[in-house]
């Protein structure tokens, strides 16, 4: 009868330490799929500066060929074709960076809900991790979504933008 009874704890604690190894499992898979889809992101991020730089040149190089002609800079910029080719890229990148943030959203919200099966800080500092992700992909893709980046510029900004680009071609 007292052989049972150690029986019993020993399968109670055996089956309290698999629970606890299963949870360390579990949160080290969770730490892997952040650490997957960070890296997505960031991936998405970089193929945004791609499209965004080729916008800004084609609006610069509309800007000098304005100015070499005597039209007005911020009309030519606001009315500068960006080809079919560099609007697909920009459309490409918009993708890639909404699919990102959708997985970051997805996986911060499955976090909140595990939120009782891991260690605090360790809980709180990926949520960090990933809301930082997030707002990231959100202000990138607000810019991408904005159009050109120089549709609004003032005159001014203009002007002093083909100084510089003046000032390199001068100097290279």
């Amino acid at each position: 009868h007292g052989g049972d009874s150690r029986a019993g704890r020993a399968t109670s604690s055996s089956s309290s330490a698999h629970r606890q190894h299963g949870s360390e499992d579990s949160f080290q898979g969770l730490v892997q799929r952040v650490l997957l889809v960070q890296r997505r992101a960031a991936a998405a991020l970089q193929g945004c500066s791609g499209p965004q730089v080729d916008i800004i040149t084609a609006q610069l190089q509309a800007a000098q060929e304005s100015s070499r002609l005597g039209r007005d800079l911020v009309e030519a910029v606001r009315d500068c074709p960006l080809g079919v080719e560099l609007i697909a890229k920009r459309h490409a990148a918009t993708a890639d960076l909404e699919a990102a943030l959708i997985d970051l959203r997805n996986l911060s919200a499955e976090l909140l809900q595990q939120q009782q099966q891991m260690p605090t800080q360790q809980h709180t500092e990926l949520l960090a991790r990933l809301d930082r992700d997030v707002m990231c992909c959100e202000d990138e893709l607000a810019l991408l979504k904005r159009g050109a980046a120089f549709d609004e510029a003032p005159l001014f900004v203009l002007e002093a933008l083909l100084g510089i680009s003046s000032q390199d071609n001068q100097a290279g």
